[in-house]
């Protein structure tokens, strides 16, 4: 018997094999978007640093105290609100972080203008945060989770926040008497 075509089994096979190369692919491709992520990430956190220290040298501070939170982006007399290119870049870095960026600033004083300032992001890729501060610091801070479990599930399993709700974030310092800056 003389066959022209295809076996069903045949057909089936090349479909696993194409299925299975297609989503080797996708996984790279996901693992590439999140280190241009965290490489956007990083280079914004640069420019806002750059913008703290210009700042700093318009205006003699780095403006009024800031406990360590969510970064303010309306209605606060701290630097990360008033001066527009600071506040334009930590609402880049809230646009790929979805609001989890925090910020600090920090005085040693019990009054008067900051002293010292942090600005901390989530990465994509883990569950880490990219810091700098006016120290001249930039580093991975971990997150701070509200148990022990928590945070070593995170360690071990970096996109656990996925599970456990958005990470709290590092504590930066911050506000009268405490100085801003990257764990």
């Amino acid at each position: 018997m003389d066959q022209k075509g295809f076996t069903l089994i045949e057909l089936l096979v090349v479909i696993a094999i194409i299925g299975i190369l297609a989503s080797i692919v996708l996984v790279a491709l996901n693992g590439a978007r999140h280190s241009g992520s965290d490489a956007t990430v990083k280079s914004d956190l640069n420019q806002a640093a750059t913008q703290m220290e210009i700042y700093s040298l318009n205006s003699g501070s780095y403006g009024e105290p800031y406990m360590s939170a969510q970064c303010p982006t309306s209605g606060d007399p701290s630097v990360f609100d008033t001066d527009p290119q600071v506040t334009a870049e930590i609402t880049a870095l809230n646009t790929i972080n979805g609001d989890m960026t925090k910020c600090a600033a920090g005085t040693l004083a019990d009054t008067g203008s900051a002293t010292s300032w942090a600005i901390a992001s989530p990465l994509s890729s883990s569950s880490q945060y990219w810091c700098v501060d006016s120290s001249g610091d930039v580093k991975l801070s971990m997150q701070h989770t509200e148990t022990i479990f928590s945070q070593l599930f995170a360690y071990i399993v970096p996109t656990a926040y996925a599970f456990l709700g958005p990470p709290v974030g590092p504590d930066l310092g911050g506000g009268y008497e405490t100085p801003a800056q990257c764990p």
